[in-house]
């Protein structure tokens, strides 16, 4: 058996050795393919497989304490004592977060700050990528802080070490001792994190949250009794007799998984990594069926010396199985570029979604693995079977030796199945394409990517005093600062107010059902001349207009409450009939805008119904300015004039009015260069495969050739018989890849923006680029075929 095993693997190493750009052009199709794959994959498990840096994190929880009705629950000092003396939990800690003005090398921005106690680190069971944590001295006095990964990046960029890195927190400096590892920061929207020993005792922070760690052996239903005795020592300290009872509970801190029934595109994604490893295996295939065909002679005198089929079909599985080694080896290498390379090219917004960590780890390597595997025993199986079935007649015929016939329809299918793939693949880069188009020329209605927003929240808790008027004297002046700032040209406010019972009625009765909306916008005055949006009809917000109460109606929402009349003039309540809100005069009609941004430009308005109420002092509003001018340095000087009227822990950011916006083109921009990188690779994949077996087709058909020049054919002709070979494969290509195209681009439906996934023009543009490239990689082989000599030809043969 060693013996014979021995003579196969030297025979295969002979064959392989006068095929090399076999061996060339199969190496380097599978090795791209399996890289390209690997890579997708890790993106995929990122996706599925969120990297969490904690330690023991099965046995993390968030702490929930349902409060009913109850006005004054217990402190959250009351809650971590509590909780702490439960005999099955190991650890609590608690954290606060808040915004807070950083300044970092001289750069002024808003930061999350999270307050914790001294424990927090080690209840998560988490240490810094870079530096240390703060030492008891540090904790006490307060002096040193922990930066996560993406805030590190963002406020040094310039810095490689911590020697000497301060930031300067609400006028406090602190030092910074160290970089918490990239995925902590899952946990809380968080930049820094600040231990302290006065947490609990801080009623000022803007929202607190407690931790909590099992002992080994424990789960949150073996827990729950305990919570509950918890829970009802609360009621009875706390609630009122009407009251409902307290409810404590324990929420996982593990991210949920994302599944594919709730989630087409990692699906999807798993459908492209396995679409470019099938091109790459089919190419293998399809080269190898033609190689096979050209040695059918050789596999048929074989046969006839008594060769047994079994042992040629072992040699040309055993030629793959060679190959595979080199073709793995390389594909890994290429994948471990390649996720170098993304992980530094995914935007941090995706953090949330999974694709922030791509990595290589065993469950890629094995799932691709078992891909491969599959791949090839399939790839190498088609090409063994034929040549198996060599008949020892082949030699006796006189087209002995050609691909001509029937033989060469084999393969043929096999071309078409990978065109089809790379054709489905640039369907999808065309729609993300078109779609990153549509994101960047969004048109908002007005001119919003001018404007600046400054979001004010002023202090809230059990300590804070402000009345609601006394909050809406606060935001009104600080209006008022900012448009005598001389680079000001306008501002007005805007926030958010709830609709009663989410239905907004009119005065005429019966003629226009009620208006089924959750929430309308509260705005100042001036705020169409301040946002650029021009009225239909009516007029503008006026000072007095928030005491005495006005609405100004979008068309839409005129259109609906108003169908026979002009709106303008009549009444609108902002609840249903049995609310007890007063009626508003309707002073005006303005036409359709986008306040927000939705993935779907025909839905424009966000906002149906404009007010100005008396009721929109909850201490936080949104202030929009208009600048008379760019102005870098505007933002900058606009927090230092709200800040210097406004109470110390209030938070004040200013942005683009649409900076979200900046967030959904970095997403969409991210899958267009992802897929037309995926698209366009599996194009030439695709590409190289046509050609490959194209070129072995015209080298056995150069004896068919210069028979038909003997018979009076140009070379003309010869050239467009071959040309007419690719144009037929790459048509069944694109008929097959339309319909793959549409199922597959339904994967992409909730990322795509302004198009949709069965738009004709991208499947156009797919079929066209497809064709094109097709057709040029069949070019060469049919300028080949179109000038040889065929008295050279036939004198060889």
């Amino acid at each position: 058996m060693m013996p014979e095993m021995l003579t196969t693997l030297k025979r295969t190493i002979r064959s392989l050795r006068r095929s090399p750009v076999f061996v060339a052009v199969a190496t380097l199709s599978l090795a791209v393919g399996l890289g390209l794959s690997t890579a997708t994959f890790a993106i995929v498990d990122s996706t599925l497989h969120p990297k969490i840096p904690l330690a023991e994190l099965d046995r993390l929880f968030w702490e929930e304490l349902r409060l009913g009705n109850q006005k004054h629950p217990p402190s959250q000092l009351e809650q971590v004592e509590a909780i702490s003396a439960l005999p099955g939990i190991e650890r609590v800690s608690a954290v606060a977060t808040t915004n807070s003005r950083v300044i970092a090398d001289g750069n002024e921005t808003i930061q999350y700050l999270s307050y914790s106690t001294p424990e927090f680190f080690a209840t998560i069971g988490v240490t810094p990528g870079l530096g240390r944590l703060p030492s008891e001295d540090e904790i006490r006095a307060q002096s040193a802080v922990v930066l996560t990964l993406p805030a590190w990046r963002r406020l040094f960029p310039k810095r490689q070490t911590l020697d000497g890195a301060t930031l300067t927190i609400d006028d406090n400096d602190f030092s910074v001792v160290g970089v918490l590892p990239l995925g902590v920061e899952r946990l809380l929207s968080t930049d820094i994190w600040l231990p302290t020993t006065t947490v609990l005792s801080d009623r000022e922070h803007r929202w607190r949250s407690i931790i909590v760690k099992l002992k080994r052996g424990m789960d949150s239903v073996s827990i729950q009794p305990q919570l509950a005795t918890v829970a009802a020592n609360f009621t009875a300290a706390y609630a009122p007799p009407s009251a409902p009872p307290y409810q404590l509970r324990l929420r996982g801190m593990r991210p949920s998984r994302a599944r594919l029934r709730d989630n087409e595109l990692p699906l999807l994604m798993i459908g492209v990594a396995l679409g470019i490893l099938a091109i790459a295996c089919t190419n293998v295939s399809a080269l190898a069926l033609a190689r096979g065909l050209t040695r059918r002679r050789d596999y048929a005198l074989r046969v006839a010396l008594g060769a047994s089929r079994v042992a040629i079909a072992g040699e040309v599985l055993s030629e793959v199985a060679i190959l595979s080694v080199i073709w793995t080896v390389a594909g890994f290498l290429i994948a471990i570029a390649l996720v170098g390379a993304l992980a530094h090219l995914v935007p941090e917004d995706l953090t949330f979604r999974g694709y922030l960590i791509p990595e290589l780890n065993p469950r890629v390597f094995g799932i691709t693995t078992l891909a491969l595997v599959t791949g090839m025993l399939i790839a190498g199986g088609i090409p063994a079977w034929r040549a198996s079935r060599a008949n020892p007649s082949d030699p006796l015929k006189d087209n002995a030796g050609t691909t001509t016939g029937r033989a060469r329809s084999e393969f043929k299918i096999l071309v078409i199945g990978e065109l089809a793939i790379a054709m489905a693949l640039l369907m999808l880069a065309s729609l993300m394409t078109l779609s990153t188009r549509n994101v960047v020329q969004y048109d908002f209605g007005f001119d919003a990517r001018r404007l600046l927003g400054a979001h004010i929240s002023l202090p809230s808790g059990r300590k804070d005093t402000l009345t609601d008027e006394r909050k809406g004297e606060l935001l009104l002046a600080a209006g008022q600062r900012l448009v005598d700032l001389p680079g000001v040209a306008a501002v007005s406010s805007m926030t958010w107010g709830r609709v009663d019972d989410e239905h907004v009625i009119s005065d005429v009765g019966r003629e226009a059902p009620p208006l089924p909306l959750r929430s309308y916008q509260d705005v100042g005055p001036n705020f169409f001349a301040t946002i650029g949006a021009p009225l239909i009809s009516g007029r503008d917000f006026i000072e007095g207009d928030r005491t005495r109460g006005a609405v100004i109606l979008s068309q839409r929402a005129a259109t609906l409450l108003f169908p026979h009349g002009d709106a303008v003039g009549r009444m609108v309540k902002l609840g249903s009939e049995r609310s007890n809100r007063a009626w508003l005069p309707v002073i005006g009609v303005a036409r359709d805008i986008h306040l927000g941004f939705t993935p779907d430009p025909d839905w424009r308005v966000d906002t149906l119904i404009y007010a100005s109420t008396s009721d929109w002092s909850r201490g936080y509003s949104e202030l929009v300015v208009r600048p008379k001018h760019a102005d870098a340095a505007l933002g900058v000087t606009m927090q230092h004039t709200l800040r210097a009227g406004l109470p110390p822990r209030s938070y004040i950011t200013v942005t683009p009015f649409v900076s979200y916006y900046d967030q959904v083109i970095r997403l969409i921009r991210f899958y267009d260069q992802l897929f037309s990188f995926l698209g366009t690779a599996s194009l030439l994949l695709g590409a190289a495969g046509l050609f490959s077996v194209l070129s072995y087709t015209v080298s056995q058909r150069l004896r068919e050739f210069a028979v038909r020049q003997a018979l009076g054919a140009t070379p003309l002709n010869v050239l467009r018989l071959v040309l007419r070979s690719g144009f037929e494969l790459a048509l069944g290509g694109t008929a097959f890849g339309a319909l793959l195209s549409f199922w597959a681009s339904a994967g992409v439906s909730t990322v795509l923006f302004g198009v949709k996934n069965t738009d004709p023009v991208s499947l156009i543009v797919a079929e066209a680029t497809l064709l094109a490239v097709t057709m040029l990689a069949s070019l060469v082989p049919a300028i080949r075929a179109m000038r040889a000599d065929p008295v050279e030809v036939l004198r060889a043969t």
